[in-house]
């Protein structure tokens, strides 16, 4: 829908916004409800339990995904708290200091790790609030001087809307999940050898053009959906058995990844957006905003992450008021 700067378009927007915030404490509760039917996945090929990888010993453990749990909760807010305090300690420092600082957080913006990411928007989040809120020529002056690099690359990230490719020019995903991906390409890799060793399925075989090295989540859904089931007759047991397993295990593993993928990829872009939001320079359209703090404030687990969201939105809203009442009493 593309907003522009305009008050006949920004209008109708910002008083869709307006309700959606108003109405997101309504909402929250049923939300939270909703995240908790939705930590469990099922699947038509599957038919069984999520299958999670234990990392001490190794060995894989029938389990539920519960997303939000205590210690969860513990992390994220330790962490959303300690990028405040760095964004406001930042602020207190002297203006000749802001190059090493801005080079810090660059290097966390440019890795290819989502916590990073997040943590370094956050403290941008801070660190900006913490300047504007002082109302001083120095603080606005600050605000302006924050290199025009870093809101390109915050936009440039923002623009990769597809959670696997999750960085402009790479096809990397998030460093978090790197383990977990390869996990599932050697269960893809392993079952078409399984499929291969059964010597029934030549014509299907035939068809199969994949890079097994890069096989991205669809791709290996798409795969094993797509494999003929063996017939009982003239096929041992116990091949039809590990077939099924192979099957169900890389089912399994795909929709473990993208779950935690794209609730990364919410929380990611979220404070990326918000970055965006208090740093007060905004591009011609919205939508990559506004988009990815919608997102956080409908499906973002964490309670403390939605208020982020809900607050950059509402400043933007607030902004953009803001600038169109001015330029209409000009």
């Amino acid at each position: 829908m593309g907003l522009l700067w305009m008050p006949p378009k920004c209008f109708g927007q910002l008083l869709f916004l307006v309700k959606v915030i108003l109405e997101q404490p309504q909402k929250m509760k049923a939300v939270r409800n909703d995240q908790e039917s939705e930590a469990y996945f099922s699947s038509e090929i599957a038919r069984g339990n999520i299958l999670q990888e234990n990392q001490n010993d190794g060995v894989f453990i029938t389990t539920k995904i519960i997303v939000g749990a205590d210690s969860e909760k513990s992390v994220t807010h330790t962490r959303v708290v300690t990028a405040s305090a760095l964004g406001i300690f930042v602020s207190r420092l002297p203006k000749v200091s802001y190059l090493i600082i801005i080079e810090s957080l660059w290097t966390d913006l440019t890795s290819f790790s989502g916590v990073q990411r997040q943590v370094a928007a956050m403290i941008l989040v801070s660190w900006c609030k913490e300047l504007r809120n002082r109302e001083c020529p120095i603080s606005h002056e600050s605000l302006i001087c924050l290199p025009e690099k870093v809101q390109c690359w915050l936009l440039d990230l923002l623009a990769c809307s597809d959670p696997s490719f999750p960085t402009k020019g790479s096809l990397l995903p998030y460093a978090e999940l790197s383990r977990t991906y390869a996990k599932m390409r050697n269960e893809a890799n392993s079952l078409f050898r399984l499929v291969e060793s059964c010597g029934a399925f030549q014509n299907f075989i035939s068809t199969i053009n994949i890079n097994w090295e890069t096989i991205g989540i669809d791709e290996a859904i798409s795969f094993a959906s797509k494999i003929p089931r063996l017939s009982d007759s003239g096929t041992p047991g116990n091949l039809i058995h590990d077939l099924e397993s192979a099957k169900q295990q890389l089912v399994a593993t795909t929709g473990y990844l993208k779950c935690v993928q794209n609730n990364l990829h919410i929380t990611v872009s979220a404070m990326l957006a918000a970055a965006v939001v208090w740093m007060s320079n905004f591009p011609a359209k919205l939508n990559p905003i506004i988009l990815p703090l919608m997102a956080a404030i409908k499906r973002e687990q964490e309670e403390i992450l939605q208020e982020k969201a809900a607050e950059a939105l509402a400043e933007l809203i607030f902004s953009c008021v803001g600038e169109d009442l001015a330029r209409m009493t000009n």
